[in-house]
């Protein structure tokens, strides 16, 4: 108590000014200006530089926030502020009626005006460094890399230091997920991140900068709210791109190898971009049938094992908006996207199953084609006053699909188990709406304390008809044992969602916050499944699938016992106490949170099926932990300490609990279990890393989870038939740890070095049982080592890179039917961007894939796979002439292997490996005179 006492009235013997300083006319922040308080007799109290430090010590670089501290009493002052290439600019200022609890005060904005004197023009010339550190954030010059003409921005962000794109587009930095791509620190196509990275032309980009953003409920009150920051990557445009149009389009061709089935390949890209620097909209229109994002002479990281399965025909545009007026009372941004697409995937699967009783065997062919239409948009307004911030956040989404399907397969042994000829197609809708709508509420007396509250609604419907078409035999048998035209008509299907949240923050002084949030949440899911066997009709003639009678018929053929509806609802109340510790040393600043959200959560399930008519409730208490770290920076060396740990606690889902017996599928037949558990998801992560000539980082994890959901089987060998059930299991855990580096190597920093090693261990626990032997647990460990070695070496405008990539696993069982597997999948080789003549460029990468110790020799393979593109220049840079070659060898496979402990799989797939590929791209700029 005494400590708390001290703390207070420290805090209350001085006064914070809080300001910013802005252009008059363009209403931009001017960080670096100089602002001096002074009393009315021109005595100097205090001087500060406004930069863009928060209160609580944040990142630097970014904005013009300055805070003055003084004596804590009321009085007359005049501040001065100074600014290179501005007017100096004086403003009266009273200071009076302070609150109780009053710590700071908000200034008004200061307006300076740029002196109108011409200055000369400055040349400067410096070494291309690729990265650096400003502040917290890392800012990476585009102008360093050496990148293909008409690249977009996909290109260059693969070729930054420590960042990777995975398949699913997510982009991490350092280990890290970036949450948000930014267009000069504003949202772009928020919900999809390819867009900008697809349809961006890397000539406009100057900077790329990395760094934890404050939302705009932190910036609204001053200082970081618990919780309200992401990780974003922000593209900056280079200075002649902030006022004005610019167009880019690209149209292109090619042929495919000659034992490609599909379409050869084709290509068209349009986006354009309307900027100020109060306003931006922009449009974009794709249009391919290329099924994979590889381009020559990028390092990215792709293997044969990344080759998208099928061909992928697709159409997308749309349009993306942001208003961010000079009055800065209101900002409204939003997006509208739609796409078409169709997929087609056709394969031949030859898998081996490894049983104690003995290897079987399964041959599969299937096709699929997969056509979809979406609309998307979302729209967001922000209305900012003096004492209340209000969002408001509407979204609506639609998808039509129409899945046309058929299999074939056989199970075998030493004799046929089964064969299984299935015809299939789905087809319907979906749509969905939501609106999300939040506050931010100052108290009065500029204290810390202010009150949040949130709202969110949304409503969703889907209609789903489905038609599945099967003959199973058994064993040689050359008539059916069993038959069935089904008919699923899933629907009526219904979701829908409320939500209302209560948040009060609160300073307990400047080192410790708090807050506290109640929340209450109602969700329902309404779901009806009615199956009927269509091939039960009196005088049933089997014709075209999907052709239905009329509903008084095929209403008297349903198959009650696999006809269910359900009725599931769930109330959540959790509140969430959270606490935050934030210290600035001479030394550095340390920075602690802890959130534990307390759940309390009820569910009731009506479920109806056949004979079976039951009601389930359940509830349950749920403890977590989020948000909950340690961290630690230096001011001088740039090293970072940080420890997180979390807590994720899940109910299963209700449905598993069911007594039920599904047997729509015959080979594949589903049970409920009654006693399952709730599960817990514990996770701990670390991370290390100190910046001085080398860039060194280390980081680990570690998770386990407590009652893990897995979804068991029961193997019969005399039919092939698997049935499943959920089960709760302990015993899943996994643990990593690893050392990144980068290192520029010589003082010019032309050559850079970049190494990942990364270490290990994962167990893996499921149950399957075979005949009625039982259950019997499967435990699975999987111990790894991966290391990725990069190095890249630039001169003017000449680039040669060498990359190696390799992955030892060991996997391992004490399972007696288990075979043991001690495995290496590497590739190295080298890429290129090579000026050939002035307006000439080659691109290029030549890599070898190697895989190695596995037990068939078919899996042990190298693949010297060549790509290359060559680009020629002209008008003016406008228009460049670009031919690409994928797989120029003609060493690539469509044919992909596997192996694990339950068995090997090979599957062949009618994919893209080898085609040519030429193509145009134009861009267009009108710029304002004074911008060229």
């Amino acid at each position: 108590m005494s400590v708390l006492c001290i703390l207070k009235s420290e805090a209350q013997e001085n006064f914070v000014l809080l300001g910013k300083v802005y252009d008059f006319k363009t209403k931009k922040e001017l960080p670096g200006a100089i602002v001096q308080l002074m009393t009315t007799d021109s005595t100097i109290i205090a001087q500060e530089e406004a930069s863009n430090l928060w209160i609580n010590g944040d990142r630097s670089g970014e904005t013009s926030d300055f805070s003055i501290v003084i004596p804590r009493k009321e009085g007359e002052y005049i501040i001065k502020c100074t600014y290179t290439g501005y007017e100096t600019t004086y403003m009266n200022y009273t200071l009076d009626d302070i609150g109780k609890r009053e710590t700071r005060r908000d200034l008004p904005r200061i307006l300076m005006r740029e002196e109108t004197q011409l200055l000369d023009q400055v040349v400067v010339s410096a070494t291309q460094v690729k990265f650096y550190y400003r502040g917290d954030t890392m800012v990476y010059n585009a102008s360093a890399f050496v990148l293909s003409e008409g690249s977009m921005l996909d290109a260059l962000v693969r070729q930054l230091p420590g960042v990777e794109i995975r398949e699913n587009g997510d982009i991490y930095h350092n280990g890290r997920l970036v949450e948000n791509l930014l267009l000069n620190g504003k949202d772009f196509f928020r919900d999809d991140k390819t867009v900008m990275l697809d349809n961006l032309p890397t000539y406009m980009v100057k900077n790329i900068e990395v760094y934890d953003k404050l939302g705009d409920r932190s910036k609204f009150l001053g200082y970081e709210l618990p919780g309200d920051k992401e990780y974003v990557m922000d593209v900056k445009l280079k200075k002649e791109y902030s006022i004005g149009w610019i167009a880019n389009a690209e149209a292109g061709g090619g042929f495919a190898d000659r034992n490609y089935k599909g379409d050869n390949p084709y290509l068209a890209r349009l986006f354009m971009l309307r900027f100020t620097d109060h306003s931006r909209f922009a449009l974009y229109a794709n249009a391919n049938n290329l099924s994979d994002e590889r381009k020559p002479g990028e390092n990215d990281g792709w293997t044969p094992q990344n080759m998208n399965s099928g061909t992928l025909t697709q159409q997308r545009t749309g349009v993306d908006y942001n208003i961010d007026p000079v009055s800065t009372r209101w900002k409204l941004n939003g997006n509208v996207n739609f796409k078409h697409s169709i997929h087609k995937d056709d394969e031949s699967i030859q898998r081996t199953n490894f049983l104690a009783t003995g290897d079987t065997y399964e041959r599969i062919e299937k096709s699929n084609r997969n056509k979809n239409i979406s609309l998307s948009t979302t729209h967001n307004l922000n209305l900012t006053f003096k004492r209340i911030m209000l969002s408001i956040r509407p979204d609506f989404s639609y998808n039509k699909f129409d899945v046309t399907s058929s299999m074939q397969s056989e199970a075998y042994g030493d004799t046929t188990i089964n064969r299984y000829l299935s015809s299939g197609l789905a087809r319907g809708y979906d749509w969905n709406a939501g609106l999300n709508a939040s506050s931010v509420i100052k108290f009065p007396k500029n204290t810390l304390d202010n009150l949040e509250a949130t709202v969110n609604a949304s409503y969703s419907t889907r209609k789903d008809d489905t038609f599945n078409r099967y003959s199973l035999y058994a064993g040689s048998a050359s008539d059916p044992a069993q038959r069935a035209d089904q008919y699923f008509k899933n629907h009526p299907d219904r979701r829908y969602s409320a939500e209302g949240a209560v948040t009060y923050n609160r300073s307990i002084n400047k080192l410790f916050y708090m807050a506290l949030k109640y929340s209450l949440k109602h969700s329902g899911t309404e779901r009806s499944s009615n199956l009927y066997r269509l091939d039960q009709l009196a005088g049933y003639d089997e014709g075209d699938i999907g052709i239905l009678p009329s509903a008084v018929e095929y209403e008297q053929v349903i198959d009650r016992n696999n006809s269910y509806t359900s009725k599931l609802y769930a109330t959540s109340n959790t509140l969430t106490p959270s606490f935050t510790f934030r210290k600035t040393t001479s030394k550095g600043k340390w920075y602690c949170e802890f959130s534990m959200p307390i759940d309390l959560k009820h569910e009731r399930l009506d479920y109806r099926r056949g004979d079976i008519d039951t009601t389930l409730s359940r509830s349950s208490l749920l403890v977590g932990l989020y948000n909950t770290f340690m961290t630690w920076e230096s001011k001088v060396n740039r090293t970072q300490i940080g420890l997180w740990y979390t807590i994720n606690s899940t109910t299963p889902d209700m449905q598993y609990m069911v007594n039920i017996h599904d047997d729509t599928d015959p080979l594949n037949i589903r049970e409920g279990n009654a006693g399952l558990k709730n599960s817990y998801r514990h996770s701990w992560s670390f991370f290390y890393h100190k910046l001085k000539k080398v860039d060194h980082r280390i980081r680990g994890n570690i998770s386990f989870t407590h009652n893990a959901i897995a979804m068991g089987y029961n193997y019969d060998t005399s039919t092939g038939v698997r049935t499943y059930r959920a089960y709760n299991i302990d015993g899943n855990w996994n643990a990593d740890v690893g050392y990144e580096m980068d290192y520029d190597i010589d003082k010019k920093k032309y050559v850079h070095l970049s190494s990942i090693t990364r270490i290990s261990h994962m167990q893996n626990v499921d149950l399957i049982g075979i005949n009625s032997e039982g259950m019997r647990r499967s435990n699975v460990r999987t111990e790894g080592i991966n290391e990725t070695i990069k190095l890249n070496c630039r001169i003017g405008k000449q680039h040669i890179g060498a990359k190696f990539d390799g992955k030892w696993r060991y996997v391992h069982s004490t399972r007696q039917d288990f075979n043991n597997m001690n495995i290496w999948d590497f590739n190295y080789g080298l890429t290129g961007n090579f000026s050939l003549l002035p307006k000439l460029q080659l691109s290029t990468d030549i890599t070898m894939y190697s895989r190695r110790g596995y037990s068939e020799p078919s899996l042990n393979t190298n693949d010297l796979v060549w790509n290359a593109r060559i680009s020629y220049t002209m008008m003016k840079g406008n228009m460049v002439l670009m031919l690409d070659g994928f797989d120029i060898l003609g060493n690539l496979s469509n044919i992909t292997s596997s192996l694990n402990g339950q068995g090997r799989t090979e599957i062949r797939r009618n994919v893209l490996p080898q085609y040519v590929l030429f193509h145009v791209q134009y861009k267009l700029n009108i710029l304002p005179k004074n911008k060229r």
